[in-house]
Formats: C-alpha cells, structure tokens, sequence
C-alpha cells in the first residue's frame, strides 16, 4: 500500500480537486494522510468532509497540549506527522494544490515488485506557471533503470537536473528506507526542508530507480505553499552549510558526493535571491546578495559548480553573482520567471 502524505494550510479552495484526482488513480490500493497545519480557513473542515465521503483518508492535526486547539507548526512538522501515522509500503509526499498523473502509483508499484533492493524511485515533473499559462516538462538526460545512487551523483551535473532532485514530488520511498536511516524534517531548514530531505535521502541511498516520465504536476502560484517569501534567508544557508559539513565527515564520503552537496547549496542560495527580489524588492535584495557575497566559501563553490554548469539560465544567475553585478541580476529575477 502506497502512503499519501499531504499538508494542509489554508488550502481550502485546492485540497478537494487534489484527493479528487487522486481517486483516479489506476492502482487503487493507497492511503491519503491530510494534515491540517493550523489553517485559519475552512481547509480543516473540508479535510473533515472529505474524509467522510472517501474510505481512504486519514485526517489529522496538531493540538496544543493545555487547549486542545488546533496549531500551526511548520511543514516539516506537518510532513513528519504523516510519516508518524502512515500503514504503507511505501511513502509519496504531495502539496495540497497540486496533482500527479494517473499511472504514478501503478508504475511505481511495478518498480518496488520487480526491484525490492529499490530505496526510492526518482521521476521527471511537469512545471506549470499557472497565472502567466506556461508549462514546462523537466526530464533528466538518463535511461530509465535501475541505477547505484553511487552512479547518479557521480554523473548528476551533466544528466540530473538540481530541480529533480530537491523537487519533494519527484520521488516515492520505501518507508523502511527512511526508518532505517531516520531520515526526516528538520524543523531547523524550514525554508529548504524539500532540499535537506533529499539530500539526507541520497547520501543514504544505495539503489535508485529512475522513470523517465513526468508524473508529477507542480502549479506554481502566487501564495502557494513553494512560492511564498521566505524570512531568514540567511539563517537557512547557515544551517544548511553545518548539516553539510557533518556530511563531509562521514567515514567514505567521496568527491562527488561533495560537489553533489555543493551544487545543492548553491541552488538554495540562487534561488533565495530570486525570491527575495521577488518578494521583497531591491533593497532586501541587495542586501542578502552582499551577505552572501561577502562569505569566500560561497564565492569559490559558485565559481566551481559554474566551471561544470550547461544550463544557459543558471549559468547567468551564477556569473551574474560572481561578477557582483546585482542590478542585471535583480531585473533577470524580476523578468524571467523560470
């Protein structure tokens, strides 16, 4: 049985077409875990409805100990509720205000019966900007097999792209997989807790199934739970450096698995500029891109990952950084939007 896990904050108006195209789903044996985060809308009642007309959803919430009032505690917390109190084989994280395609959980479960030394099963996603109408399908440049996670890292700059990877819906686990390696949320990267997640996964992989289709569909919107501005900008890139030095010194780690780590940071640090300039506008702006600027190490993985880089966009974020021209790069966020 496959686990559906999604949280819930004020998404009222998105949760029921989401379990609702999750009822079409081809392979029919799974369980849709809603988590209410505290919502201040009617997304907790809904939740309640829809548990009443469907015989395959759990609902759950956070409540104050002393009260019992529902309470919000962050998306970290809400998606390790779920794992709490998950029955499947297997565990899919899914946003409220998305979807997946309708073979996902079959091909999956093919996958898990043919290969049982399979950790996770890695899909391409469809990325949709729904208020400027455009799509996008993002695929990597691999076959779809079975692969040694050793291989992917070792060869995911030119084949994987970075959004595969951190993307929370482009993967399925075993649920053993994470309770044997304890891998979940850590409220401490609350604003890159998808990229922590995925990381912690990869470094403890072993076996890694790739299908080539994308399966899941992500609708970026403006106040969705991925496209809100997120506050500490700073504080999240300082405590993803310090989980990824306790990476460096596992016993074995190799040098690809550290560019791995290092590719990953770099993403985190574009895209928070992206969003603050976005969200927050050119002085907020320049001043995290100094913040980031001033710090040698940033500079120099920069420089590293943009030696190695073949996507033309990414390759102008990071040469726009590196050669500290903040204006062009402002205007770039503010104007191309993916």
């Amino acid at each position: 049985m496959f686990s559906i896990i999604i949280p819930c904050y004020n998404v009222e108006k998105y949760v029921r077409h989401c379990v609702q195209k999750l009822q079409e789903q081809e392979y029919t044996n799974f369980e849709v875990i809603l988590v209410d985060d505290g919502s201040t809308d009617g997304t907790y009642e809904e939740c309640l409805q829809l548990k009443r007309e469907y015989d395959n959803i759990t609902v759950a919430c956070h409540l104050e100990d002393t009260s019992n009032k529902r309470v919000n505690l962050g998306v970290e917390a809400t998606r390790n509720k779920g794992l709490d109190i998950a029955n499947g084989e297997y565990v899919f994280f899914l946003d409220a205000d998305d979807s997946i395609d309708n073979t996902t959980l079959k091909l999956a479960k093919k996958v898990f019966d043919n290969y049982e030394n399979v950790d996770f099963i890695l899909t391409g996603f469809c990325y949709s900007l729904s208020d400027i109408g455009k799509e996008y399908r993002v695929l990597a440049d691999l076959n779809e097999r079975l692969y040694e996670c050793r291989e992917l890292i070792e060869n995911f700059h030119t084949r994987l792209p970075m959004n595969i990877v951190s993307c929370m819906g482009t993967k399925i686990y075993r649920r053993q997989f994470l309770e044997e390696y304890k891998i979940r949320f850590d409220r401490k990267y609350r604003f890159n807790e998808d990229g922590a997640f995925a990381l912690d996964a990869f470094m403890n992989a072993q076996w890694i199934y790739y299908i080539n289709k994308p399966l899941y569909y992500y609708y970026q919107r403006t106040g969705s739970t991925t496209y809100s501005y997120r506050e500490n900008a700073f504080v999240t890139v300082s405590n993803r450096i310090d989980l990824e030095e306790s990476l460096y010194k596992q016993n074995g780690i190799s040098d690809s698995k550290k560019f791995f780590i290092i590719d990953q940071r770099t993403e985190l640090i574009i895209g928070l500029l992206r969003e603050e300039a976005i969200f927050k506008g050119w002085k907020s702006f320049c001043k995290l891109f100094r913040e980031f600027y001033k710090i040698e190490q940033i500079r120099n993985e920069c420089r590293e990952v943009l030696n190695y880089e073949r996507g033309i966009k990414r390759s102008i974020r990071l040469a726009l950084f590196l050669y500290h021209c903040r204006l062009l790069l402002f205007i770039y966020y503010k104007t191309v939007r993916y």
